[in-house]
This record gives C-alpha cells, sequence and structure tokens, in this order.
C-alpha cells in the first residue's frame, strides 16, 4: 500500500484563441461576395459556427446575416 500524500497542484493553462487569418482587417462582410462567404458554409450548406470559423462574435453575426441575405438573392444554395 502507499503512504497517503497530496497530489500536487496543476495549473491549467489557457489557450488563447486565434482568429481566422482571412477575418484580419475586415470591417464589414458584404452579401455579394460569394466567394468570401463560401468559406464559411459547409458541404452541406450549413452556416459554421464560431468556434469552427474563430469568427469574433460581431463578425460572426454579419457572417449569418450576410449568407441569409445572399440565399435569398439565389447566390448561394439553401441545401
Amino acid at each position: 500500500m502507499t503512504p497517503d500524500r497530496p497530489r500536487p497542484m496543476r495549473r491549467r493553462m489557457r489557450r488563447r484563441r486565434r482568429v481566422n487569418p482571412n477575418l484580419n482587417g475586415v470591417d464589414r462582410i458584404d452579401w455579394k461576395d460569394v466567394d468570401f462567404l463560401k468559406e464559411f458554409i459547409g458541404d452541406r450548406a450549413r452556416i459554421s459556427p464560431r468556434r469552427i470559423s474563430r469568427a469574433p462574435a460581431r463578425l460572426q453575426r454579419q457572417i449569418r446575416r450576410a449568407v441569409k441575405r445572399a440565399r435569398q438573392m439565389a447566390l448561394l444554395p439553401y441545401r
């Protein structure tokens, strides 16, 4: 049997979240830029979530809005 000894305290290192390199210097996202928006849509035409797209919350909302507008104008598929 091993004697009871306290376990050493381990500190968790938090990694800083990296921003998507395609979004560096982007202020506004335009719904007419279809090639740019296709990077944020998966193969099943679903908008990728923030943890996948690595976009800040403000830009992820703009991406969502732009994709929906582009779909209404028939520039992007629904499915």
